[in-house]
C-alpha cells in the first residue's frame, strides 16, 4: 500500500469516527462531559453536554444538542452557558430504582432529558430484573407531546454530578403519551 493510500484511509476513518474525545455516540466536544448522550431513531443523536461538572456549582455550563453530527436541529442555549436559571433537576425514587430528569425550556416546550431504572418482578432466585431507559421527553402546556428513547450505546455518567450543581424542582415522573 502506498503512503498516499494509507493516508487517505486514515483520513476517512477520522471522518467516520468524528472528533477525538467526542465519544462513539455523542455530540459533545472534547473537554465536555456527556450528562446523557445517545443515538435515537432516524439516525439522530441527543446529547446534554457539561463543562465544569467537577467544580463548584457556579462554574457548571450545560448545552443540549439534538440532530445529526454536523447538522444540529436544536441547540440550547446557543452557546454553552451557566446552568443557573436555565436547567433544573428533579428526581423520583421508585422501589428498586428511580427517575432523574434535567429540564430546560425552549420556546413553548419543556425538554426533559431523563434516565430511569425500574425494578421488575422478583425471580425465583431472589433477584429482580431491572429495566432502564433514557431519552428526552417534550412537553407543551404540561402534557407530553413526544418522547425519543435512546436506542443504542448510551453515555450517561454525568447525572450524579448534577445533584449538587443544578437547581432542584418538584415534578412528577414523566407520563408517556
Amino acid at each position: 500500500m502506498t503512503f498516499r493510500k494509507a493516508w487517505a484511509l486514515a483520513l476517512m476513518g477520522l471522518a467516520v469516527a468524528g472528533p477525538a474525545g467526542a465519544g462513539a455516540v455523542g455530540l459533545c466536544s472534547p473537554g465536555e462531559e456527556p450528562v446523557l448522550s445517545c443515538p435515537v431513531e432516524g439516525g439522530k443523536v441527543l446529547s446534554l453536554c457539561a463543562t465544569g461538572a467537577g467544580g463548584p456549582a457556579a462554574g457548571l455550563k450545560l448545552q443540549y444538542r439534538f440532530g445529526r453530527p454536523g447538522k444540529p436541529e436544536l441547540v440550547y442555549p446557543d452557546r454553552p452557558a451557566s446552568a443557573k436559571g436555565r436547567f433544573f433537576l428533579s428526581t423520583t425514587p421508585f422501589s428498586g430504582g428511580g427517575e432523574e430528569r434535567v429540564r430546560f425550556r425552549s420556546g413553548p416546550y419543556d425538554y426533559l432529558v431523563f434516565q430511569r431504572d425500574i425494578a421488575g418482578a422478583w425471580n425465583e432466585d431472589g433477584t429482580r430484573d431491572h429495566y432502564q431507559d433514557e431519552g428526552v421527553a417534550v412537553e407543551k402546556d404540561g402534557k407530553v407531546v413526544g418522547v425519543r428513547l435512546c436506542l443504542g450505546p448510551t453515555e450517561n455518567s454525568g447525572f450524579p454530578k448534577m445533584y449538587d450543581r443544578l437547581e432542584r424542582e418538584a415534578r412528577d415522573p414523566i407520563d408517556r403519551p
